[in-house]
């Protein structure tokens, strides 16, 4: 029988970056960064501190950074 790996799943705990897989979770250290989009009317989350810094300078009229 073959074993497929399953997807990742990212959840979000107020701050804490799990990540969820068919063998458990671990736990990263990483800071969330939470953005906000009253356009798209939901949340944008990342771990990358480029992105965040790509997102605010490019994205300012659509995400609002809310914090970590």
């Amino acid at each position: 029988m073959k074993r497929i790996a399953a997807p990742k799943t990212i959840v979000v705990i107020v701050g804490m970056l799990l990540l969820l897989t068919a063998e458990g979770y671990g736990q990263s250290n990483s800071p969330v960064y939470r953005f906000w989009s009253p356009i798209l009317q939901c949340h944008f989350y990342t771990i990358d501190a480029a992105e965040k810094a790509f997102v605010e300078t490019t994205w300012s009229e659509t995400w609002s950074f809310e914090g970590v």
